[in-house]
């Protein structure tokens, strides 16, 4: 006995220190795998007065060579650009997860992390912000492949902790019974679509890809025999935690609401599904508008996103709500705007607008999710306030009077983070213009125009931009195509597409990405337009803006009819100027 009860009593303490222990050597392994040595290595390569890169954010190809010796790795014979070596392409994209590369659009210098990382930050934190930047360039940015490679990563430590068989039927086995276990039976297309991104085809009986990947990241020993190391035991972990999880259609709404509020965008529909499904349209909006009353904006915010799936059906929810404003004064105000998006309400008054703006703003600034982890959280509340202003020159003074007279109850808190971030120095979107150039493919002669447009405009406007800098009539469907990503307007309902007056060109088009957006226009006919960045500036003071800069070819014809030829459209600068700002 005594001998039993000395061991029950030092038990905890031995597993406390045998954790922390782990906790260490994953940390020092995360600093030094052979990737994060890479990226660091590559960085230093590129120093403080930085390196040209191409259009695309890439080195130009005379410096691949010197890069790749950098890094200790041989440059193949024959390649494109840097983007098409592997082995220096993902150092690079670490390096800018990691915070010790930084580009400012078309120069990368070494960043602001680089002196003896990695310091102060957290090593294991770092590292895995690096591996899921590594796995969104493998899929080309798509969200939904990227997730579903992250969930082939644990997958395959699953496995080989568990001593499974690490053939490609196996490992995907295990990654649908991880999706299983949370409930999101539809994430197996994600799961195949990163299998497929990063081998060339799923169906091969093989993980070398992934293996080999995790090797690089030092979650994995090298080796005929692999093993899980602490880091990869740390990230099975991690990414169990890190993962989505539907909701149950027995919880509670608030519950519901926090779950997809905390998701990332592309994944609240699946979580919201199962409890959307398990009650009528109508009563799970009033029950999401009821229980989002009291709550923050950005939960309110989450609540009004799950309830808008409802579509059409959950309309009657929304007619409820608005019709009870003594019970939910704010979400009443939501459900209002949203029957006006259904031509069911009137047009909001400026005092609702300015509310809403307050909402909206709310809901960025506070907000967990995505933007908050990039930085962009005042900035982006800004944004919101400027848009519900009707944009125009910025005025932060103006703003924060609008936001006060509101009465929204977060109006103060949001009043004073916009004033402390305009105070900080820091680049306002809401105050810079882009300039983009967008090349009509295949036309010969080369058919494009550039076109200067607010950072905070939507994907949305810039559609609209290119329907009058082109001549088109508008009568035809079209989408963006954004980092693997597809956006069009969601009155479209088009599959598998998200709403293009959701994404800045801000974010569509950052300074430290330089990859072409391309936007298609009558899905028949094909007009495809390929959209790159060409630089940025501050807004100047009367300057009009959108306004297209300069051009090159008339305007295509939309219809052509080879028994009745028509002659292209000769392009009248002034006149589109003078639509543009209308």
């Amino acid at each position: 006995m005594p001998q039993s009860s000395h061991s029950a009593v030092h038990w905890p303490r031995r597993r406390y220190r045998a954790v922390m222990e782990m906790m260490d050597e994953a940390a020092q392994l995360a600093g030094e795998c052979a990737i994060v040595r890479q990226a660091v290595a590559l960085a230093g390569w590129v120093g403080p007065e930085g390196k040209a890169l191409t259009r695309a954010g890439v080195l130009r190809k005379p410096a691949v060579a010197a890069a790749c010796t950098a890094i200790g790795i041989r440059a193949p014979e024959r390649f494109r650009s840097a983007a098409d070596v592997p082995g220096l392409h993902r150092p690079w994209t670490a390096a800018l997860a990691l915070g010790v590369l930084a580009i400012d659009d078309d120069r990368a210098t070494a960043g602001l992390e680089l002196d003896g990382w990695p310091g102060e930050a957290d090593s294991t934190g770092c590292w895995l912000d690096a591996l899921r930047a590594v796995c969104g360039d493998i899929t080309g940015g798509a969200a939904d492949a990227s997730l579903g490679l992250l969930v082939l990563a644990q997958a395959l430590l699953r496995s080989l902790s568990a001593g499974i068989g690490l053939s490609s039927r196996e490992v995907i086995d295990v990654a649908q019974a991880i999706a299983d276990e949370r409930g999101l039976g539809l994430m197996q297309v994600h799961v195949l679509g990163g299998m497929s991104a990063l081998s060339g085809g799923f169906l091969t009986d093989q993980v070398k890809s992934l293996l080999g990947l995790l090797v690089e990241f030092g979650a994995v020993t090298a080796g005929k025999k692999p093993a899980v190391t602490p880091l990869g035991a740390w990230a099975m972990e991690r990414l169990d935690a890190d993962l989505p999880r539907a909701v149950g259609p027995g919880a509670e709404a608030a519950e519901a609401i926090t779950a997809v509020a905390m998701a990332a965008a592309a994944d609240r529909w699946h979580i919201a599904q199962g409890w959307l499904g398990g009650r009528k349209s109508a009563d799970a909006v009033r029950e999401l508008l009821e229980a989002a009353d009291p709550l923050p904006a950005w939960l309110r915010d989450a609540a009004a996103t799950m309830a808008a799936m409802t579509g059409e059906d959950g309309l009657p929810g929304w007619h409820a709500i608005a019709g009870n404003a003594a019970a939910w004064p704010n979400s009443a105000r939501l459900a209002l705007a949203e029957l006006y998006d259904w031509g069911r309400a009137p047009e909001p008054s400026p005092e609702g607008r300015g509310w809403l703006g307050a909402e909206e703003a709310a809901a960025a600034l506070l907000a967990q999710g995505e933007a908050w982890a990039a930085g962009q959280g005042p900035d982006e509340a800004l944004c919101r306030l400027w848009e519900a202003a009707g944009g125009g020159p910025l005025e932060i003074g103006a703003l924060l009077a609008m936001v006060r007279a509101t009465g929204h109850p977060e109006a103060e808190a949001v009043a004073v983070a916009v004033a402390e971030f305009a105070e900080s120095g820091a680049a306002l979107t809401a105050a810079q213009v882009v300039d983009l150039k967008v090349t009509l493919w295949r036309s010969s002669p080369s058919l494009w125009r550039t076109v200067r447009m607010p950072l905070a405009a939507t994907l949305g406007d810039l559609h609209r931009g290119i329907q009058v800098l082109f001549g088109w009539d508008g009568d035809h469907l079209h989408a963006f195509t954004v980092a693997g990503l597809r956006y069009s307007d969601p009155l479209f309902d088009l599959e598998e597409t998200a709403d293009e007056e959701a994404v800045r060109l801000r974010d569509a088009f950052p300074a430290t990405v330089r990859k072409p957006v391309r936007y298609e226009y009558d899905f028949g006919a094909s007009w495809v337009h390929e959209i790159t960045r060409t630089g940025s500036s501050s807004v100047t003071p009367g300057e009009a803006v959108p306004r297209c800069l300069s051009f090159s070819g008339d305007n295509p014809v939309e219809y052509w009819n080879e028994d009745e030829p028509a002659d292209p459209e000769p392009f009248d600068m002034a006149k589109v100027n003078a639509t543009l700002v209308n």
